[in-house]
């Protein structure tokens, strides 16, 4: 449904932004 393709596609997003930016994500749990 709509709203699983909506998370799923916000997930995609975090992760490319996270693989984009591996510092800021090292930053924020270390």
């Amino acid at each position: 449904n709509l709203k699983v393709r909506l998370a799923a596609k916000a997930d995609r997003e975090a992760n490319y932004v996270r693989l984009a930016s591996p510092w800021s994500t090292e930053a924020r749990y270390a």
